[in-house]
């Protein structure tokens, strides 16, 4: 990816590297690239998100805050345009209280009836039961997420799922 940027600096490079900069929990450059990305293409939820991710783990409370406010918008933005897409309706993570200036009440969250096996969404919807304080329902969805395929690594990347990973009840490999 470098070496793409380096011939010629592109929005996928720049967010793939960002994402992968957070993967390896290398959140200074993580935060560069990604921002380097939006600079060329600030349409995309999920960049955005992955931005807020790492600065909540450099501790940037302000630059967080922006750019959740933001993911909200683009999120709500791309559900109300795609309201069946699967993908979409687990992705309230973006828009709970308290991760975004509450600007309407959020009502009861339940999931949609049919959630699909994407570990990334059964680990989107174990998200946002975890920020609703939900915790056995987000350990049911998280340890499914997991046995599913999600990554454990990238799991504990997350820094709303900290408690989660250490209570006592999560078992992320039992069936």
């Amino acid at each position: 990816m470098k070496k793409s940027i380096d011939l010629t600096p592109s929005y996928p490079a720049y967010a793939n590297l960002g994402q992968l900069y957070y993967l390896e929990k290398r959140y200074v450059e993580s935060a560069s690239m990604t921002e380097k990305a939006l600079q060329l293409n600030d349409n995309n939820y999920l960049v955005w998100n992955n931005l807020v991710n790492a600065y909540e783990w450099l501790k940037e409370k302000d630059k967080a805050a922006t750019a959740r406010a933001r993911a909200t918008e683009l999120a709500e933005k791309s559900a109300r345009l795609n309201p069946q897409d699967a993908w979409h309706k687990p992705n309230w993570r973006v828009f709970m209280p308290g991760r975004t200036c509450a600007r309407k009440p959020w009502p009861e969250f339940k999931p949609p009836g049919f959630i699909p096996d994407d570990p990334a969404i059964l680990d989107d919807v174990a998200t946002a039961f975890e920020y609703l304080g939900n915790r056995h329902q987000s350990i049911q969805y998280a340890q499914r997420a997991v046995q599913k395929g999600y990554p454990l690594e990238q799991l504990a990347n997350d820094p709303e799922m900290q408690s989660l990973l250490l209570d006592p009840s999560f078992h992320p490999r039992a069936k």
